[in-house]
């Protein structure tokens, strides 16, 4: 039995997570992320983007063309605060 579970999963925060919002305090882009965090498939840092943009904490800097391949993202308030 394989198959696809809806994007609506959620997931506990990651290493990587605390990482790219630290990074994304001035806009990246995907491929940045990547390069930052050291993930070399796309879905995967996707996921931690979705993922920290639905929490909001995270943030498109395009929102209204979010495969624009000019889109960054970068850390809203929320995000940019240090946890604890």
């Amino acid at each position: 039995m394989g198959g696809q579970v809806g994007g609506q999963v959620a997931r506990e925060p990651g290493p990587h997570d605390s990482v790219i919002l630290k990074f994304c305090k001035t806009p990246k882009s995907l491929q940045e992320i990547m390069a930052q965090i050291g993930l070399r498939k796309r879905d995967h840092v996707t996921a931690h983007v979705k993922t920290l943009i639905q929490a909001g904490l995270l943030s498109p800097t395009i929102p209204d063309k979010p495969r624009s391949r000019l889109q960054k993202y970068v850390a809203t308030a929320a995000g940019a605060e240090p946890a604890g």
